[in-house]
This record gives structure tokens, sequence and C-alpha cells, in this order.
């Protein structure tokens, strides 16, 4: 798409001498320590509560709110911090730029996190499985190996596996 075809297509977003602007995603849930009033515990244990129609729908909306003018894909991610609250991220693709200059979901999301104050994050969910890129990323989280993470494609979870076992994944000889 050319410039205009591209500028047309960031949607709501304004554009002024600071930059895109946008309202910040983050998506309070109830008490600390808690998903719709399941007990803090390993991610695993809550793997099947977490992942319910409700963070399904959530990652639909996080997905929504992408910007990605040049390759037409939505990508988002919800998150469940380690203080049970969720956070949303989405990608975001710059007119002009090139597509390594994008900021992927995964990376808005674990960014989100941190200004936001939290240690680590004990769930991710995103529309799409995450590149090598975000892979590496996310490892770098505080206890990035225990996070499971819920692959959402059209209407159903796809995968549910921890962020550990998807680096194994790309590092596995077959793959190589």
């Amino acid at each position: 798409a050319g410039a205009q075809g591209c500028e047309a297509a960031m949607g709501g977003w304004r554009r002024d001498d600071a930059g895109f602007s946008f309202a910040p995603v983050c998506v309070p849930t109830g008490r600390a320590g808690s998903v719709d009033g399941a007990p803090n515990g390993s991610a695993a244990a809550r793997s099947a509560t977490v992942a319910s129609e409700r963070l399904l729908a959530l990652v639909r909306g996080a997905s929504a709110q992408g910007r990605p003018p040049i390759s037409r894909f939505n990508v988002g991610a919800v998150g469940v911090a380690s203080s049970g609250r969720l956070y949303c991220g989405c990608n975001l693709e710059f007119c002009g730029s090139t597509m390594n200059a994008t900021i992927h979901a995964e990376q808005f999301l674990c960014v989100v996190l941190a200004i936001h104050g939290e240690r680590g994050m004990d769930e991710l969910a995103v529309t799409a499985p995450p590149c090598g890129h975000c892979r590496q990323f996310m490892q770098e989280l505080p206890a990035a190996g225990d996070v499971a993470v819920h692959i959402h494609r059209l209407s159903k979870v796809d995968k549910t596996d921890d962020a550990a076992a998807l680096v194994r994944h790309d590092r596995e000889e077959e793959r190589l």
C-alpha cells in the first residue's frame, strides 16, 4: 500500500509531532492474586480456568486493537500477571518503516507489564504463535519457563504449552 493507503489504514490513531497517541490497554480483574476467583498457584494448575471463553474474548479484543497497515495481520496478546491482573498487547506497524521496526503484541504486553510494576506473568494468550524473537524476548521475564502459553485461533484453543517448551521446540535439531 502506498503512503496514503498506509496512513488511512491507521484507523483511529492520531499522528502528531510526538508520534502516535493511544489509550493504554490494561484490564484489571478481581482481587490481587486471583483471576476470576481462582486461587494463586502454578500456571499449569490454573490453565483450564484461565483458558476460558472470557480469555478468548479478551485476546480477540486485543487483536482488534492492532494497527498492521503493512502486513494486514492483526495479533493480540493477553497476559495474566503474577498479581492476577490481566493486561493486553497488540501488534503495531509504522508506515514508511521496515517490518523489523514493528512492535509485536507479546513485546507490547511485556512492556505494559513492566510499566505497571508487575513482577512476572503466569499465563499468556495469543492469536498467533509467538515468533522466535518474541519467544526469546519472553524468556527474559522472571520465571519465564513457567508461563503457560495459550495459542488461540478463530474460536478455539489450538495449543497450550509453557514458554520454555516453545523455545525448546525452536531449538530441536529437526527444526534447524
